[in-house]
């Protein structure tokens, strides 16, 4: 397996998601790929924002967020991850079709 895209947290107007790329097949495209097509599903879907988060060190998963059109907004958390605790950033893209 590559990596997988999850849905977090889904409400009737935004979803979530989480992502996650296996090391060995990071820096390849394949994240971007997969994200790219997932925001069409879910705006194809009447969705109209998704929101994704990433520690804020992860710069990787930063720019896969980015190059996605995704904008950084507003929100952080601490999250506890392994026994260390990190600063989640978060960004969201929106539905723009869905205003025309």
């Amino acid at each position: 397996m590559i990596g997988f895209l999850i849905d977090v947290d889904n409400n009737q107007k935004e979803v979530e998601l989480g992502y996650v790329i296996h090391p060995d097949y990071s820096n390849k495209g394949y994240a971007t790929e997969a994200l790219e097509k997932t925001l069409q599903i879910i705006f194809m879907s009447g969705y109209q924002s998704v929101k994704a988060g990433a520690f804020e060190e992860n710069l990787v998963s930063i720019r896969v967020m980015e190059k996605c059109g995704m904008i950084s907004i507003e929100q952080e958390d601490i999250i506890e991850y392994r026994g260390k605790k990190y600063r989640c950033i978060y960004y969201k893209k929106i539905n723009h079709s869905l205003n025309n």
